[in-house]
């Protein structure tokens, strides 16, 4: 699995792709069936498997307040992440988005 930090990382002729975003924390049962089924489409349709997640988590940016406790730490849930079969990650940093 490739892992792009930042949006210019992504190659110009990166190709056809099937894609989720979301922060993945823990890769739950319920990720995993999104994520099978991203696999199972980009395979049908020759295009890469993307998922767009943020480190840290958004809420940590947006509500610094709240304690937000996470599962997984970023290394742990790329590994995870790459055990399903995903051909590709977009992992960007949550303050260059969330302000």
């Amino acid at each position: 699995m490739l892992t792009f930090h930042k949006l210019d990382d992504i190659p110009h002729d990166f190709g056809p792709a099937i894609v989720s975003v979301g922060n993945f924390d823990g890769v739950h049962r319920a990720h995993r069936a999104v994520i099978d089924e991203i696999v199972r489409r980009a395979r049908a349709a020759h295009g890469h498997s993307v998922v767009v997640t943020f480190e840290p988590h958004p809420a940590r940016i947006l509500r610094p307040d709240h304690g937000l406790k996470l599962l997984t730490p970023l290394p742990e849930k790329l590994r995870l992440l790459e055990a399903t079969g995903l051909t590709r990650c977009c992992c960007f940093p949550s303050r260059a988005i969330f302000r």
